[in-house]
């Protein structure tokens, strides 16, 4: 309870949970680095959807309604259905299901995991967290933001098609920050960079002593960004 402290439920996650939750329509959606991504209900804390990636996830994750994107370490978005239910006994069975049908027993083929609505691989090594922006582009629609490799991407949600990448001299775990038509993501080349939204063209860079892994705020025009230096940054 945010007024008393009280602790209204808890959850126990296969992995330990290396990022924040998301909360959107009644739903938290939390990612963990045992592979299992989980959908619960915020009331109470009744477990609603697993889904288990192949890979550990430690960015948290963006929300468009009842539908969590989360990014696993092995670069893949995983668009996953909240409103979606585990049918029973499905990770009990289904992996001995997928083998047996694989050996050419007579049996239908293994359902589909409960959840999955779309999958797209946007990387290689993927740490930070995605963030999707609306009334970005002239034709409307949200956009996926993610860091990923030594590249900020775009990437057009309503048909998942890569509207641009911008590189960076080192990796890429800072998650980035939407402000306006500008999007600011840190690198650990040491540099923030503002670049434009829609076009992905480098607008500025800032050069800190050290790596950038931190995420940048913005406030009132001002960005804000912690370095490997041991300085925060405010810059106009």
């Amino acid at each position: 309870d945010a007024m008393t402290g009280t602790l209204l439920w808890r959850v126990e996650t296969a992995g330990w949970v290396m990022s924040s939750p998301a909360v959107s329509e009644g739903l938290v959606f939390v990612g963990s680095k045992s592979k299992y991504v989980y959908v619960i209900d915020a009331q109470s804390g009744r477990v609603r959807l697993r889904f288990k990636t192949a890979s550990p996830v430690f960015g948290a994750p963006a929300v468009m309604g009842k539908t969590g994107l989360f990014v696993s370490f092995d670069g893949y978005v995983h668009a996953i259905d909240g409103n979606a239910r585990n049918w029973p006994g499905e990770y009990g069975i289904r992996p001995y299901w997928i083998q047996l049908w694989a050996f050419g027993l007579p049996m239908p083929a293994p359902p589909a995991p409960s959840g999955l609505l779309w999958w797209l691989r946007v990387g290689r090594v993927v740490k930070s967290s995605p963030v999707i922006a609306d009334n970005v582009l002239p034709i409307g629609g949200n956009v996926l933001y993610i860091g990923a490799d030594n590249y900020l991407a775009a990437i057009y949600l309503q048909t998942r098609q890569w509207l641009w990448w911008f590189p960076t001299e080192g990796k890429v775990q800072s998650s980035p920050a939407v402000a306006g038509d500008t999007v600011y993501v840190g690198s650990e080349d040491g540099y923030l960079y503002a670049v434009d939204a829609v076009s992905g063209k480098k607008l500025w860079q800032f050069a800190t002593g050290g790596k950038i892994t931190s995420s940048p705020t913005v406030a009132d025009g001002t960005v804000y960004i912690g370095s490997h230096d041991g300085k925060m940054y405010a810059i106009n």
